[in-house]
């Protein structure tokens, strides 16, 4: 009876330790992959960051011409954030607000976007 008990307690701490291990390598993974997410984020908020800057330009300039090329530009940047705040929000939930707003660039004029992605990159930029 005894040997059992002490097999059992032996099988028990075995169990144990590698359930702790398991757990430590979950949580070393998923901090791995904040890490990632929070990375895309700042990838994407650099060209939604061009973004801004090219429709600012454009919005100011009095030649059509400068305008819609800069317009333009804005539009293909933003559209270009849009993958890598996808693939945060993939990795890291925390960052789905950010690509939710950059994919509905397609659908609503940046003028009524601009707020929330200011918003949304200061917060990437403000992450430690």
């Amino acid at each position: 009876m005894e040997r059992i008990i002490k097999t059992l307690k032996s099988n028990l701490r075995a169990s144990m330790l590698f359930l702790a291990v398991l757990g430590l390598v979950a949580l070393l993974l998923s901090s791995c992959s904040s890490s990632e997410g929070r990375s895309l984020a700042k990838q994407a908020c650099t060209y939604v960051n061009q973004s801004i800057s090219n429709y600012n330009k454009g919005s100011k300039s009095k030649n059509p011409q400068i305008q819609h090329q800069y317009l333009n530009k804005a539009y293909v940047e933003l559209r270009a954030a849009e993958p890598l705040a996808a693939a945060a929000a993939g990795d890291d939930p925390t960052w789905q607000a950010l690509a939710t707003t950059v994919s509905e660039s397609s659908r609503v004029p940046e003028k009524y976007l601009i707020h929330a992605l200011i918003d949304e990159c200061t917060a990437v930029n403000s992450e430690s």
